[in-house]
């Protein structure tokens, strides 16, 4: 939100973070310790960075819901929602509005099971991935700081 996303040096570099981190296995137990503690240092150090690149790789016009679906999106935001909650704000704000256009069909059920039962087992898993992905993105809106 502050500075142009030309402007940030180590975009592939930062972009490759945000990969590993949002890819489902982001944990010492998986990419050891010593990497992980690296990586969350790098966050720390230029969270604004991160999350003008994160914005323009997630964010952009066109959502493929499909691919999304399968990344842990929030976890990135969790990371850094206490060293820029406004623009933790911005960026869950626009992914939130990316799910619910992906559960649109799935809110506007009467009877969510009757629904579901009625999906074949892909649609079922991706309507179920994001709608959890919703809950935890909301959790963390939820803990920002009032006016961030």
């Amino acid at each position: 939100m502050n500075t142009s996303i030309s402007q940030i040096k180590n975009f592939d570099a930062i972009k490759s973070d945000l990969l590993l981190i949002v890819g489902g296995n982001f944990m010492p137990d998986c990419i050891g310790p010593d990497k992980h503690a690296e990586v969350c240092g790098r966050v720390q150090a230029a969270p604004d960075d991160y999350l003008q690149v994160f914005d323009s790789v997630f964010l952009a016009e066109r959502y493929d819901a499909t691919q999304v679906s399968s990344l842990y999106l929030p976890s990135f935001l969790e990371m850094v929602k206490n060293r820029e909650p406004r623009h933790v704000r911005w960026s869950a704000d626009a992914l939130r509005t990316r799910y619910d256009a992906a559960l649109i069909s799935y809110d506007a059920a009467r009877d969510k099971q009757k629904f579901m039962e009625l999906l074949p087992d892909e649609p079922q898993r991706l309507v179920e991935r994001v709608r959890v992905k919703r809950i935890e993105l909301d959790a963390i809106v939820k803990s920002l700081p009032a006016g961030a």
